[in-house]
Parts: structure tokens; C-alpha cells; sequence
């Protein structure tokens, strides 16, 4: 075969491949982690069939300083791994970790072969019909019912929280778009979207989310100021779409009051979380250098918390990333999260720089929502919502930076 036709049967396999993993984001692992082996394998015959174009995935890797942060994130790991209670188990978890790496590297390449508009449109087409299928899940309850509750959840094929967060992402740049966006036309076709993934956001129930969004909405508020007016307007629409949901959950409405503040026993779940926080500092307390190793919260959490909670015992997640981290690897591995996560939005603050278009703003305001959602998730750990996060930021990187 042709040096010609093998650089097309790569180009196709990339754009097949990224469309694919956009497409999925919220719908199934399984076909974005297929998405990205096709990436990968376009990637690796445009290398063979072009040395210039394995130059310039050397330069977007290294322009993007993204290797020494994961390097150190994995060593890490390993440490945790070596010296923890159970080394088989952590290096089976540890799998995941080299996962994320390559496919941060794979989407990071990937989203500079392609014309990102298509792809986008893939993402979007993904995210919409994930979202009415999540409206629809809640709706169908209601119509059933006659009342919202805080169990029935819109979550479409994914667990609530992790489309919730999802939501929250694709929201964000939806409404990055319409924060550049000029022309009548355009504004009008992605209000539309915007309405619909808004209402499977505020269906997922997930305050997690919410607070990441708002995170995002402040961001952008203060570093584009010609969308000031649009991102307030925004903000106030998202607080009452949120309040006129909640004043039909009574449930929902409670778990509401946590978000100022209010940690009453009858939110069970913000209580959960509270428990499992200190259960965390405790393990950090008494592993402090490596931690138990990473996967191992399980196998000590009943010894900390011998009572159950939200009706279990053997709790292996935090639901908080900080600290699930550091009980896991201890403060060498939370340090080392830390300059990643640093490291991601310097990346993110380099691009805004460079460029301000709506992938920018997308990644640079988004960036600290999503690090504000693991504050009672560990999103971070989740294929899916640390996927999303990665193709956002590969979206704001130019290989002519």
C-alpha cells in the first residue's frame, strides 16, 4: 500500500476513532475505550506511513508539559502500590492509572488531527441523546407517579452522579459557545441544546455538579468580559430552573440546604459522605507517607467505621478525591495528584492566554468546576468523567502554540 493511502486509512481511523470516543462520553465506557484503541492505531500507522507527523504528536506532548506531571503521578502510584497492605490488589488498580495517562496522550493527539467543529458535533449529538434519555427516565417516573422524587434520578445508561458531572461539562461548553457567539442564528441553534442538557443536569440530582458549573459560570464570568452579562443572565435562569425542580421534590429540596451550608440528619446522603471523610483523614493519620495502597480503602474502613453506613459496610470510595487519595498513597501520592491537577490547569491558563475562543474558555473555566466536583466524588478515578475532562483540555491546545 501507498505511503498516500496509508495516510488516509490513518486519517479516517483518527476522525472514526475521536468521533466515536466523543460520541460515547455519556452513554458507554466500553465504546469510548474502542474509540480510543482506534485513535491509537491511526495514530501509530500515520507515524509509520509519516516520520513528520510523529513529529508533531512530539511536539503537542511536549509543548502541552504534561509528561513530567503524569510521570510523577504513576511513580507514585507504583510506591503506593509497593508498600501497601494488599501489592496485588494495588497493581491491578494501578492498571487504571496507566489508562487514563495514555488515553489523555491518545486524545490530546487525536483532537490536533481532526477539525474540531465535526467532532464537536459528534459530542453534542452524544450528550443530547444521552440527556433525553435521562429526562426521559425521570418524566416516564412521573407520569407513573405523579410526584419527582430524590431516588428516581436521570442517568440514562451511567450512574447518576457520573452524568450529572458529564452534564455539567457539556453545559459548560455549550455555553462557552454561545459566550463567543455573534450571529442570531447560531445563538438560537445552541439554545437549544442548552435547554436540553440544563434539564437532564438538574434531573441527575447531582450537587456535586451544580456546584462544579457554578464554578465554571464564575470563571468565565471573570475572564471573558464580554459575556458577562450573558453568563449572569445564565446564572439566575440555572438557579431558578434548579429551585422550580426541588419545589416539587420535597426530598431533593432538603439535600438542596447542604449547598449553604446546612448538614442536617435527614440528609443521609451529605452525612455519608461526612462519615467517610474522617474515615479517610483517619487511614491518612495512621499511613501517612504511602498510605494502604491504592484499592486497599476497603480492606480497612470496617476497622475505622465498624457501624454501617447508608445501610453498608466495606466501603472502598471516599467520595472525595483529595481524600481518598491520600489515604490511599499517602502525602507522596497526594502531592503528586496535586501537581498533576496544577499542571492541568496551568495547560488550560497557558491556552486561555494564547487564544480565546470557546475551547479555551471551555477548559480554562471548566477545569476548576470539575476539580470542585471531587470534592464529594472521585470523578478524577471515573473513566467517563475523566475522559471528558481530558478531551476538553485537548480541545484548547493548538499544535502552532
Amino acid at each position: 500500500m501507498s505511503k498516500e493511502r496509508l495516510n488516509n486509512l490513518a486519517d479516517n481511523l483518527i476522525a472514526t476513532g475521536s468521533c466515536a470516543f466523543a460520541a460515547s462520553l455519556c452513554l458507554s465506557v466500553s465504546i469510548a475505550e474502542i474509540g480510543l484503541g482506534i485513535c491509537a492505531a491511526g495514530l501509530a500507522l500515520k507515524v509509520y506511513a509519516d516520520s513528520f507527523a510523529g513529529q508533531k504528536y512530539t511536539d503537542v506532548i511536549c509543548k502541552s508539559r504534561m509528561i513530567l506531571p503524569w510521570l510523577v503521578y504513576l511513580a507514585a502510584g507504583i510506591i503506593a502500590a509497593l508498600f501497601g497492605l494488599d501489592i496485588s490488589r494495588s497493581f491491578k488498580a494501578f492498571s487504571s492509572d496507566l489508562m487514563k495517562a495514555g488515553a489523555f496522550f491518545i486524545i490530546l493527539c487525536a483532537v490536533n488531527r481532526i477539525k474540531l467543529k465535526n467532532l464537536m458535533r459528534w459530542y453534542l449529538a452524544g450528550i443530547i441523546l444521552s440527556a433525553l434519555w435521562g429526562i426521559g427516565q425521570v418524566v416516564y417516573i412521573y407520569l407513573i407517579h405523579g410526584v419527582f422524587t430524590e431516588q428516581w434520578r436521570a442517568r440514562a445508561s451511567i450512574s447518576a452522579v457520573t452524568y450529572g458531572e458529564i452534564m455539567a461539562i457539556s453545559l459548560a461548553y455549550v455555553v462557552a459557545v454561545l459566550s463567543v457567539q455573534k450571529e442570531k442564528r447560531e445563538i438560537f441553534i445552541y439554545s437549544i441544546p442548552a435547554l436540553v442538557i440544563s434539564a437532564a443536569l438538574i434531573m441527575s440530582q447531582t450537587r456535586g455538579a451544580y456546584l462544579g458549573f457554578l464554578t465554571f459560570l464564575v470563571f468565565l464570568f471573570l475572564s471573558y468580559r464580554p459575556a458577562r452579562v450573558r453568563v449572569a443572565v445564565l446564572a439566575v435562569l440555572a438557579l431558578a430552573g434548579v429551585g422550580v425542580f426541588s419545589v416539587n421534590n420535597p426530598g431533593f429540596a432538603v439535600k438542596l440546604q447542604t449547598l449553604a451550608g446546612n448538614f442536617t440528619s435527614i440528609d443521609t446522603g451529605a452525612m455519608a459522605r461526612i462519615k467517610k471523610w474522617k474515615v479517610g483523614l483517619k487511614i491518612l493519620r495512621d499511613h501517612p507517607v504511602t498510605g494502604v495502597g491504592p484499592a486497599n480503602v476497603r480492606l480497612v474502613f470496617d476497622s475505622y467505621h465498624p457501624e454501617q453506613i447508608d445501610g453498608k459496610t466495606g466501603w472502598g470510595n471516599i467520595h472525595n478525591l483529595y481524600i481518598h487519595q491520600a489515604a490511599e498513597r499517602g502525602m507522596l501520592g497526594f502531592g503528586a495528584l496535586i501537581f498533576l491537577l496544577i499542571s492541568m490547569f496551568k495547560l488550560a491558563l497557558k491556552n486561555i492566554r494564547a487564544h480565546t475562543d470557546q475551547y479555551s474558555l471551555w477548559a480554562f473555566s471548566m477545569i476548576p468546576g470539575f476539580y470542585v466536583m471531587n470534592i464529594t466524588e472521585t470523578s478524577f478515578q471515573h473513566a467517563l468523567a475523566a475522559y471528558s475532562a481530558f478531551l476538553m483540555l485537548a480541545c484548547s491546545v493548538r499544535v502552532e502554540d
